[in-house]
């Protein structure tokens, strides 16, 4: 939970998140219309990339979790070696809706601890790993969203 002189910076943080998500929201829908799209990638990746920083900067671990995976899934597909598919798209809207909901919990005053998105994580490990699978070289931190975290420690 936030102390003090981090309350301040909760005003601020929400009204990016809500910003961010916009753009995730709008984005993801381009995207999937038109996958090869490097532009509307570039953006996204941006977003859950901000999104990440900002969130580890409030102490928002949850939320900076599942974007760092977003982001990696992002950065695989930038470089061509992932591409968009039904199953991915799914999965990033899914964490989009969970970043919403732990948002929610936050404006109530509540943090994100409550959320357990370590089946989502994995998830989008898989996605990743389809890239190493095609002989790509597969990011280090996606490899640990594979491992069963201890009750209450996110991967």
């Amino acid at each position: 939970m936030m102390d003090d002189g981090m309350s301040e910076y909760r005003g601020i943080f929400l009204d990016e998140l809500e910003e961010q998500l916009q753009i995730l929201d709008e984005r993801l829908l381009l995207l999937e219309r038109d996958p090869a799209d490097s532009g509307t990638i570039g953006i996204i990746f941006r977003a859950a990339h901000t999104l990440k920083g900002s969130s580890a900067a409030m102490g928002f671990g949850r939320i900076k979790d599942l974007t760092h995976q977003m982001e990696n899934i992002f950065e695989l597909m930038r470089s061509g070696r992932l591409a968009p598919n039904a199953s991915l798209m799914n999965a990033l809207f899914r964490g989009v809706d969970e970043i919403k909901s732990m948002k929610a919990a936050i404006q109530a005053g509540a943090g994100d601890e409550g959320h357990d998105i370590r089946d989502l994580l994995r998830q989008l490990a898989v996605h990743a790993r389809e890239a190493a699978d095609n002989g790509c070289r597969e990011p280090e931190e996606l490899a640990t969203a594979e491992q069963s975290p201890d009750e209450g420690e996110l991967v």
